[in-house]
């Protein structure tokens, strides 16, 4: 299988909008360990998410597929 890429963009994206992975996770409603899979390259947000999570970090919903590289 593939192995997992680690998300930096969107690591680097979370901490431009002044989150850690605790507080974005309790914004969105999510572990922590969540986000942390989410950048670490190991799981994809639920399509529900997305539309919290890009807000929370200033994208739309496109520049979130970017970021996240949805090529699976």
């Amino acid at each position: 299988g593939q192995m997992a890429r680690p998300r930096r963009e969107l690591a680097a994206r979370r901490k431009a909008a002044g989150f850690s992975q605790e507080s974005l996770a309790h914004a969105i409603g999510v572990d922590r360990s969540t986000v942390a899979r989410w950048e670490s390259g190991g799981t994809a947000p639920q399509p529900e998410l997305r539309a919290k999570l890009a807000r929370r970090l200033g994208l739309d919903l496109a520049g979130l597929r970017e970021l996240l590289d949805d090529d699976r």
